[in-house]
């Protein structure tokens, strides 16, 4: 069982059109998060906040994460 399925629920996702799939275990089941993105400048003046945020999709079987600009598109 996985970490993941006890958290939150598990979809496949598509980018640009194209399914995601895990290229460690060629999983298609993700936990989709968002998260921002620091650069040492930022953290340096404590303006964190500025950064980007990303969508982050983790891997339901194996935990690999992957990033993503674009938001990923359940299917």
């Amino acid at each position: 069982m996985s970490f993941f399925k006890r958290e939150a629920e598990t979809h496949a996702f598509a980018v640009a059109g194209k399914p995601v799939r895990c290229g460690h275990c060629a999983g298609d089941r993700f936990v989709k998060t968002r998260t921002q993105l620091h650069s040492a400048g930022l953290t340096f003046f404590q303006l964190e906040w500025l950064g980007q945020s990303v969508h982050v999709l983790a891997c339901d079987q194996c935990s690999q994460i992957q990033w993503f600009v674009d938001e990923p598109e359940p299917i």
